[in-house]
């Protein structure tokens, strides 16, 4: 695979920029045995590059015309594709950068989840302390132990959210 690499291209760009600018033309100048030379011409016919075979003189066959057109087609279309691949490489940082930000984004809310949830179980440790000390020490009336019990079924019940979103 060939290299396109941003450094490639910044090449490339370069070699574009120094070089004749396009259009470019290909053309088969014969003589009258039907050889010659193809001339490939920038803007306003300069004279870009000559082709030949031996001698600098060959007959104009199909290879070598599809060789010429080739080299027309490639400078020509040159710009366009470098500027393609720029668009690409652009896209390609930016979509990286958003990904990288939404990374960063769930790791924060993951931490505070598990900061709350942590922070939960410290209540519930606390409560069920408080429990242990109230049942103790507080007449055990129905009344009392029903609301220490519905209390701590609230606070389990809000550890289960908070571990049910912890996974999500």
């Amino acid at each position: 695979m060939p290299d396109l690499s941003p450094e490639r291209i910044a090449e490339l760009e370069r070699l574009l920029a120094e070089a004749t600018p396009g259009p470019w033309v290909a053309d088969f100048e014969s003589e009258d045995d039907g050889s010659g030379v193809w001339n490939i011409d920038g803007p306003g016919g300069s004279n870009v590059v000559t082709t030949g075979g031996y001698d600098g003189w060959f007959k104009g066959g199909v290879e070598e015309a599809a060789d010429a057109a080739l080299i027309v087609a490639a400078v020509d279309a040159l710009p366009a594709l470098l500027a393609e691949l720029n668009r690409a490489w652009a896209a390609v940082k930016d979509e990286a950068a958003q990904t990288c930000a939404a990374l960063e984004e769930r790791a924060a809310l993951l931490a505070e989840r598990e900061r709350q949830r942590t922070q939960a179980e410290g209540f519930i440790g606390v409560l069920r302390s408080n429990q242990d000390t109230l049942l103790h020490k507080v007449p055990r009336t129905e009344a009392v132990r029903l609301q220490l019990e519905v209390n701590l079924a609230a606070l389990v019940s809000i550890r289960a959210a908070l571990e049910g979103t912890h996974h999500a």
